[in-house]
């Protein structure tokens, strides 16, 4: 049996976040896209901004508050995003004793866009793994996300397959309510629903913040963010930013490789690592993180390198391709204008 498994991004890191590989319930993977990245990489953080907002969340003293509060304009911050598609190459890079795989090989497929009122993100994944003890068999994932630019809703869908047969689907929308609480209603499976505590991210907005903490000088962010890549509810994220491994150029090991656009890539950038913790089910006791990550996030929200470590294994996605999306032509809605 194979299943969707969560993934932030990014850079879900975040989003962004954060998409997910599929394996057996006993060997979870989940690849970064921030989505924490890129994954979610990706990126909305519009967070509300009305006076009586700001005074319930400073009341509260939670992250969100904090954010709108930092020196750096949370608008500067979302004025650096770059909108792009970039191709990953995906391998196995550790092996440890119990691994049920010994081999891996892919490519993840993402794409960011300015929609004008909202971020959509799309994620692609094919992948091929080899056991130790049974046929190979070949897994794809499509997730995609509409993210409105005020942070406060989210819809998306996702569907994975095996060997070609489709055995995996999830879709519905979440959205904030006044009082900063949130609700998760699928579709798909029909009828399951989470409430969601105050002050919760989308990727995209945990994206945003994540490098708006890392521009500030922050070395650790913490929040809890819900993404729509599967059924299993938010997680709780730890962010730890190398404020050491700040760089304001292309990274020397990708830089003149014909395929990358390298002005995306000639900007600030940190080596991060990121831990994830599940609220919700069995796993949500545990002081052990499910996954951890290793990403270089920019400032633009892109990722340029992740590997996302396991207790028996490691997967590295190096970038191989990378290029700018041309800008949307949005319209005012009162006027007709082009904006």
């Amino acid at each position: 049996m194979v299943e969707r498994l969560k993934t932030p991004l990014p850079i879900s890191v975040f989003s962004t976040t954060l998409y997910s590989m599929r394996l057996d319930h006993s060997s979870k993977i989940a690849i970064a896209v921030i989505g924490v990245l890129l994954l979610g990489a990706v990126i909305s953080y519009g967070i509300k901004k009305t006076p009586e907002a700001i005074v319930f969340a400073e009341n509260l003293d939670d992250p969100i508050a904090r954010e709108l509060a930092k020196d750096i304009p949370y608008e500067d911050v979302v004025s650096r995003v770059a909108p792009h598609k970039a191709l990953y190459r995906l391998s196995l890079t550790e092996i440890h004793a119990g691994s049920p795989i010994n081999e891996l090989s892919g490519e993840m497929f993402f794409k960011w866009e300015d929609t004008c009122d909202a971020w959509s993100t799309d994620h692609r994944f094919t992948i091929d793994y080899y056991y130790t003890d049974r046929p190979s068999i070949a897994v794809s994932s499509h997730f995609v996300s509409w993210e409105d630019k005020s942070g406060d809703r989210i819809h998306f869908i996702s569907e994975g397959f095996t060997d070609g047969i489709q055995d995996d689907m999830n879709r519905g929308e979440s959205y904030r309510l006044d009082d900063w609480t949130g609700v998760v209603d699928y579709r798909e499976p029909a009828g399951l629903t989470y409430e969601l505590k105050p002050n919760f991210f989308f990727p995209a907005q945990h994206t945003i913040a994540t490098i708006h903490n890392a521009l500030e000088g922050e070395r650790f962010f913490n929040a809890v963010m819900f993404d729509g890549t599967d059924d299993e509810g938010p997680s709780e994220i730890n962010v730890f930013i190398d404020q050491g491994s700040l760089m304001e150029t292309s990274p020397e090991k990708l830089a003149g490789k014909k395929a990358i656009d390298q002005d995306l890539l000639d900007n600030k950038s940190w080596n991060m690592r990121l831990a994830f913790f599940p609220i919700e089910g069995i796993e949500s006791r545990s002081e052990i993180p499910s996954y951890e990550m290793k990403v270089r996030l920019h400032e633009n929200g892109v990722v340029s390198d992740i590997t996302v470590e396991y207790d028996k294994f490691s997967v590295h996605q190096e970038l191989v391709a990378l290029s700018k999306l041309p800008p949307t032509e949005c319209k005012n809605n009162n006027t007709g204008d082009v904006l």
